[in-house]
């Protein structure tokens, strides 16, 4: 009957989609792909049965009872698949079983396909054609008991793992590929082995469908229960009680529901004294006051799935106080919904300490230079200002040398002064007490006046400054003061660079964020000069760079101000051939201040 052959070929069908499905979960482990390789075999079989069923004639019941004569590789598969499970053998054991696993079904596999001992031919009965029974021979009898060995050294191995890990997700796992694999075995030997050996029952072989059976058990142990990352798994206990940093496991209402032993030490409980607790047991009383971790574990983790370096105090069960810094992340089932949440904290006081102390030294450093820089700038400005009076003969003519003496003079003054403003910044910067005053700015209007002060670097040297995708109407969001300075460092350092040729403004805009590209046909840099560009006090190895004068720190300065816009800056450039110097800028309401 055709629901017999049929039922072979749904349950060929469905054994092979359950191995492909588990394969897929993960394909670089070894378990999936035997289990794959052991759902294809009973796919193969079942095609034999099916195809053998519905033949017309014995010549093709015949082939595809030959190629169901491949029904010794599932076996073969099943033991593989128990040895790895197992985990218990070593490296020559594991090759020694191996070669008993495999060696044995190619010897017999050959034999089913070249001879008749096996295979006496099939025989046509109600349901279709069914497999002949054959006759007794040593070579029957040696292939019962391996296979029956297999079989019973996989029950053995299953039934071992359940026994010894009574608590573990092996044990389910173990207990689940017994019961099906106990399933698979009875149907098969009270269906198709009754058969072999002629016990009179006259009902059709249904071995696949039992298998069909044991395979749906195997995969729902191995998905349910994570079979696929069965190393993870064996590793967990170990890995997170060997923490160094303390680790919570809170229930979805924020109670302790474990904690590791870094945790205990740490905070000087036992074990029961904080599980079921709520976790603001550990908190300080300031910490409590603070309803912030409250709303960070009630709302705002809901939008996100980690939240990392929060600092809060830890109170030991002695009442003193130690600074954490937390990272908080939650436990989702496949739904979505949260089973949990980890915390994990690190031990901050040494490294506030030495926090503290680095800010009490820049702090130090800031005054420091903030009191120098006010202490010569005022005497530097008196030398400048005296020597425009002078040079303006506001108090008498003066000879040739004098005026040469004075212009020295003053160019001096002006470029020390100027090194001493960009030193004070770096330090405000570096100390956070450069701020940034935002504010809408018409930006045609600010780059002409940046183009008025650069006249004379370019026109002294007959160069082309050129200035692409300017609108008038544009407004940007940015502190002018502090943008000019940017856009002069760079445009200053083309035209002291260029020796002849061109210097070009590009503006561009895009969805999120200005882009401002200095372009010029220059020197060029050495790409061994690259990493000294954004170093303070470091310039370029070139005779030329050396000859024209330069502290050092404009572009440093120049990029720690497009930092402080959020914004940031990039070059390009090949000796001889120029440099691209770009910049971003954030357009408004990207800015954090």
């Amino acid at each position: 009957m055709l629901i017999f052959a049929f039922l072979s070929l749904a349950g060929s069908i469905f054994s092979f989609f359950l191995g492909v499905f588990v394969y897929s979960k993960n394909p670089k482990e070894k378990l999936n792909l035997l289990f794959m390789l052991f759902c294809s075999s009973f796919f193969v079989m079942g095609l034999a049965e099916y195809g053998m069923r519905i033949a017309e004639s014995y010549e093709i019941a015949l082939i595809w009872a030959k190629i169901g004569s491949l029904n010794m590789f599932p076996f073969s598969f099943l033991s593989h698949f128990t040895i790895i499970f197992f985990e218990k053998f070593n490296k020559i054991i594991k090759k020694l079983l191996y070669l008993s696993i495999y060696f044995p079904a190619v010897f017999f596999i050959s034999l089913a396909l070249t001879t008749d001992i096996f295979e006496k031919g099939p025989i046509k009965k109600y349901w279709g054609w069914t497999f002949g029974a054959q006759d007794s021979s040593l070579v029957l009898s040696i292939y019962y008991f391996w296979m029956f060995g297999l079989i019973i050294f996989s029950f053995i191995l299953f039934f071992f793992t359940y026994y010894k890990k009574p608590t573990s997700y092996k044990n389910y796992q173990a207990k689940l590929i017994l019961v099906g694999s106990l399933i698979s075995f009875l149907i098969f030997y009270f269906t198709d082995f009754t058969n072999f050996f002629s016990f009179q029952i006259e009902i059709p072989e249904f071995g696949i469908f039992g298998f069909t059976i044991g395979c749906g058990f195997i995969a729902y142990a191995m998905v349910k229960y994570q079979l696929f990352n069965l190393d993870f798994s064996k590793l967990t206990s170990e890995i997170i009680y060997g923490l160094s940093d303390t680790l919570l496991l809170l229930s979805p209402d924020h109670k302790i529901k474990e904690v590791n032993h870094a945790t205990l030490r740490s905070l000087g409980y036992q074990r029961e004294e904080l599980i079921n607790h709520p976790i603001h047991i550990i908190f300080s009383e300031d910490d409590m006051k603070n309803s912030e971790f409250n709303e960070l574990l009630k709302q705002k983790i809901e939008d996100t799935d980690f939240i990392r370096d929060i600092e809060k105090n830890f109170k030991t069960k002695h009442g003193s106080v130690i600074p954490f810094s937390m990272s908080i992340s939650l436990i989702k089932d496949n739904r979505g919904e949260i089973q949990g949440v980890i915390v994990i904290g690190r031990d901050i006081t040494e490294h506030k300490k030495v926090m503290n102390e680095i800010l009490s030294v820049s702090q130090f450093k800031t005054e420091l230079m903030s009191s120098v820089s006010h202490e010569l700038r005022t005497p530097l400005n008196s030398i400048i200002g005296f020597s425009e009076l002078l040079l303006e003969k506001l108090y008498g003519p003066l000879n040739d040398k004098q005026l040469d003496f004075l212009q020295d003079i003053k160019f001096s003054s002006e470029h020390l002064l100027n090194i001493i403003n960009n030193i004070l910044d770096i330090t405000r910067i570096g100390s956070g007490k450069l701020k940034l005053n935002f504010e809408g700015v018409n930006l045609s209007y600010l780059i002409y006046q940046i183009k008025a002060s650069l006249v004379p670097l370019y026109s002294s040297k007959n160069l082309d400054f050129n200035i692409e995708g300017l609108n008038g109407k544009t407004s940007v969001y940015i502190d002018a003061i502090r943008f000019k300075e940017i856009l002069y460092n760079l445009l200053s350092n083309a035209f002291k660079y260029t020796l002849e040729g061109s210097v070009t403004l590009k503006i561009i805009e895009n969805e999120n964020f200005w882009e401002f590209k200095v372009i010029d046909t220059g020197i060029g840099i050495d790409k061994k000069d690259y990493n000294l560009l954004f170093k303070e006090f470091k310039r370029a190895r070139n005779p030329i760079v050396s000859s024209i004068s330069g502290s050092g720190l404009g572009l440093p300065i120049t990029k720690k101000l497009v930092n402080l816009h959020r914004g940031e800056i990039t070059f390009s450039s090949e000796l001889g051939k120029g440099s691209v110097f770009t910049f971003t800028i954030p357009k408004k309401g990207k800015i954090i201040q």
